[in-house]
C-alpha cells in the first residue's frame, strides 16, 4: 500500500509539473496541448510525453516543430525522471530555467532553434549524465562555461549561431566522447 502511495504521489509531481510546462505556453497553433494535456486521459497518452513502463514515470519531453511559443517553466525540474528534452524547432524564448539542473538522469537536452536567451545556467553541469547538448541558434549570450569540460559523456555538442562572447574554453579539449561539435545540424534525431 504504501509503494502505491509513493507512486500515486510521484505520478501527481510527474503531471503537475507537465500542466505547469503548458501554462507557460503562450501560443500552441494547432491547439495540440491545450486540447490533449488534459487530466481526463493519463499524462502518458498525451502528445510528446513518453512514460517508463513499470514506474509511469516521465522519461521524455518531445515537443519539437510544433510552432509553441512561451517560457520553460521551472516546474521541468521535478521531472526527475526525464532522460531527454526536445524543443527544438520552437518559439520558446527567456532564459533556461536554472532547475534543469535537477535533471540527472537526463542524457539529451535539444533546444535548438528557439529564442532562448542569457547564460548556459551552470546547474546544467550537475546532469552529469548527459550526451547530447544541442542549443545552437538561439540567444544564448555570455561567455561559454569552462564547466562544459566537465560533462564527461558529452558526445555532441552543438553551440553556434548564438551571441556568445569570449573564447571557446579550453576545458572542451578533456571531453574524450565528443564525436560530434559544431554550429547547427538539421538531422539530429
Amino acid at each position: 500500500m504504501i509503494c502505491l502511495a509513493f507512486s500515486f504521489s510521484s505520478n501527481l509531481t510527474d503531471q503537475s509539473a507537465l500542466l505547469a510546462f503548458r501554462n507557460e505556453i503562450t501560443t500552441d497553433p494547432n491547439n495540440i496541448l491545450a486540447s490533449n494535456w488534459t487530466t481526463k486521459i493519463s499524462f502518458c497518452n498525451w502528445v510528446g510525453v513518453s512514460c517508463s513502463r513499470q514506474r509511469q514515470r516521465v522519461r521524455a519531453l518531445e515537443l519539437r516543430n510544433m510552432g509553441l511559443q512561451g517560457t520553460i517553466s521551472p516546474y521541468v525540474g521535478n521531472l526527475s525522471f526525464l532522460v531527454k528534452l526536445d524543443l527544438r524547432n520552437n518559439s520558446f524564448h527567456g532564459p533556461l530555467t536554472h532547475e534543469i539542473g535537477r535533471l540527472s538522469r537526463m542524457k539529451a537536452l535539444i533546444l535548438q532553434e528557439n529564442k532562448i536567451q542569457g547564460i548556459i545556467p551552470p546547474t546544467l553541469f550537475h546532469c552529469r549524465l548527459l550526451q547530447r547538448i544541442s542549443l545552437s541558434n538561439n540567444l544564448f549570450s555570455g561567455q561559454i562555461p569552462e564547466e562544459l569540460g566537465t560533462l564527461s559523456k558529452v558526445q555532441i555538442l552543438y553551440l553556434g549561431f548564438n551571441n556568445f562572447t569570449g573564447t571557446i574554453p579550453s576545458s572542451l579539449a578533456n571531453l574524450s566522447t565528443l564525436q560530434s561539435c559544431c554550429g547547427y545540424l538539421p538531422t539530429l534525431p
